[in-house]
């Protein structure tokens, strides 16, 4: 009698010892990888999600009726989880214990364009400062440990993006690249997947930056990789990688926007009008760079008929300034129409020419009756 009450006491301390160790290692697993559905010796499953227990084939009741204890099966398991920042549709979104952060984020409708992939914040319940998300290392690298599970009452929080460069050329991943740790010029073309066949080796790279000035810096970076690790990056610059095909080529670099810009034109009009003797008259998109003569070239020049001398720009207010021969000193603004007059022909013109017509079509008749 004593040996069974001996063994019943070592089995159900083995039971209870097993029910520790399940929920211990689920705990960390929960910690470190998200929910976890794990399975004891003696056939529990343990749900992690407010102490749901169910027992394989188990009955209700089976668990002794303990408060806070269901047998809801696991497709029915969910989350209240927080989505913030710069997402197309922030708030509260209920979720499954399999889903992941990118899961979240397409439910949410995805990143804003001026949300940050790299410094995206997971905050667990409790905490003032989650640790950080690199997205785009798990897009690029397929690193999960920065696509965790999601948790209960989990806060994803995306900010605004920091600094921010755009490489174009020949590069695999030509585009736009928010800087973490790649602060260097070489650091940024192993970012973007390296140099394709078509990357000069001989003409210099070329770096753009209006930071803190209105004229624009170009620099010339030879393409080696010491002195590509010392170029150091700053942000809105834009890198232009030559190509072997246009190093006969030049070029002057006048970017329309900035990489982590928004360019806004405080107008009623964004385009710009041409109208009188050209070729193709009608509205012109506004470009920053255009000249009076660009316009007019755009327009497809002056015809024979137009008076050059008196070439005009009207601003949107009504003010008019005289363009002789197409020189401006100002700048052409959005709105701004520019009135190319049309030279007026003599009455004397007329007559010569219908005299002309006339004569023709006298002589024409007179070779047709022969």
């Amino acid at each position: 009698m004593t040996k069974n009450i001996q063994r019943h006491l070592v089995f159900h301390r083995m039971i209870k010892y097993q029910v520790y160790y399940v929920l211990i290692l689920t705990l960390i697993n929960s910690l470190v990888y998200g929910p976890v559905f794990a399975q004891s010796p003696s056939g529990l499953y343990l749900y992690q999600n407010s102490g749901d227990i169910s027992g394989a084939g188990s009955q209700p009741g089976a668990m002794g009726n303990t408060p806070g204890a269901s047998l809801s099966p696991a497709r029915s398991l969910s989350y209240q989880v927080h989505i913030l920042g710069e997402v197309k549709k922030p708030g509260l979104y209920q979720v499954t214990p399999s889903m992941r952060v990118t899961d979240l984020l397409e439910k949410a409708g995805g990143i804003n364009p001026n949300g940050s992939m790299r410094f995206v914040e997971y905050r667990r319940q409790g905490e003032t400062k989650g640790r950080v998300l690199d997205l785009f290392a798990y897009q690029t690298e397929g690193k999960l440990v920065h696509n965790p599970y999601l948790q209960d009452n989990v806060v994803v929080f995306v900010p605004l993006r920091k600094k921010v460069v755009e490489i174009e050329g020949p590069v695999r991943r030509p585009g736009t690249y928010e800087i973490k740790s790649e602060h260097s010029l070489y650091a940024l073309s192993q970012l973007a997947g390296g140099f394709t066949v078509g990357a000069s080796e001989k003409e210099a790279i070329k770096v753009i930056r209006h930071q803190g000035r209105e004229e624009k810096q170009i620099f010339e970076i030879p393409r080696q990789t010491e002195m590509m690790t010392q170029f150091a990056l700053e942000d809105g610059d834009f890198i232009v990688i030559p190509h072997k095909f246009l190093t006969k080529h030049e070029f002057d670099y006048n970017l329309k926007t900035l990489p982590n810009d928004n360019i806004y034109y405080p107008s009623n009009e964004n385009q710009i009008y041409v109208i009188g003797a050209v070729r193709r008259p009608g509205p012109i998109g506004f470009n920053q760079y255009h000249s009076l003569r660009h316009y007019l070239t755009m327009a497809g020049g002056l015809t024979p008929m137009s008076k050059k001398k008196k070439i005009k720009v009207m601003r949107s207010d009504g003010r008019t300034f005289l363009a002789k021969n197409g020189e401006f000193s100002g700048e052409i603004n959005p709105g701004d129409t520019i009135i190319v007059p049309e030279k007026r022909l003599p009455p004397e013109y007329y007559i010569n020419l219908l005299t002309t017509i006339a004569s023709l079509g006298l002589s024409a008749v007179a070779i047709i009756n022969k």
